[in-house]
């Protein structure tokens, strides 16, 4: 009875392993990446398998069809009916707005005008939430004490352009996305220090939100707040791509 089960462990592997080189038969599709600073892109050929990738930057294009045929342009190959973007914005209905890039458009209108038969848009990070389960021993570096736990609450943060928030929640043997906007939550400060940034923040914005100073312009601001808490000129900085 053991053999048997080998044998049929050995074939689920070669299965799936069979399904993620096998390419898929509509040929290769779209999958992008768009942020405030940067557009990236890459052709998924086969499950897992992505090949031609490529980053632009979003100040060099008007729009968001038109950073997708800059991509386009540069590709080999059979062109793409199927795509998905992954947007940092959030996601309802067909009207999209990137939340720190003055594009605006409609996710059916951008389907039609790039020839694609579907395009899926979901918030970025609710898609690299999705992703988490599928992270191998190697790709993770533990921070902290502790032991994960398997069937625990997985939680996501990233700090860029801005500070993006999304969480896996374990049910019923499977994983519920989160899609979240956690970035905006208003900054409470915890010390003197703290709450010195937020006085300083407060002369520019009347809602100080944590993705005010956890992101690239956020270190910023902090150096110049604490730089004049001490009575002398901050360093010239400004934030990187």
């Amino acid at each position: 009875m053991g053999r048997v089960e080998d044998l049929n462990q050995d074939l689920d592997q070669d299965l799936g392993r069979l399904r993620r080189t096998q390419a898929y038969a509509g040929g290769p599709r779209l999958i992008a990446n768009v942020g405030a600073s940067s557009a990236r892109f890459a052709l998924e050929t086969a499950p897992g398998r992505f090949v031609q990738a490529r980053s632009f930057a979003c100040s060099d294009h008007a729009g968001i069809i038109e950073v997708c045929r800059a991509y386009l342009a540069t590709i080999e190959g059979p062109a793409p009916i199927h795509g998905v973007m992954a947007l940092a914005t959030p996601i309802e209905g067909d009207q999209v707005r990137l939340t720190n890039r003055d594009w605006m458009f409609s996710i059916e209108a951008t389907r039609a005008e790039l020839g694609l038969q579907t395009l899926l848009a979901v918030n970025d990070f609710m898609a690299m939430a999705m992703a988490l389960p599928r992270l191998r021993d190697e790709d993770r570096h533990q921070v902290g004490g502790g032991s994960p736990r398997a069937d625990g609450v997985i939680g996501l943060l990233g700090a860029s352009t801005g500070l993006g928030a999304s969480a896996l929640i374990p049910r019923g043997g499977r994983w519920i996305t989160l899609a979240s906007e956690g970035g905006h939550v208003s900054f409470s400060p915890s010390n003197e220090t703290e709450l010195t940034i937020l006085r300083h923040a407060w002369k520019t914005w009347p809602h100080v939100s944590a993705e005010r100073l956890i992101s690239a312009s956020g270190l910023v601001l902090m150096h110049e707040a604490l730089a004049a808490a001490e009575g002398h000129a901050a360093a010239s900085a400004a934030p990187g791509p």
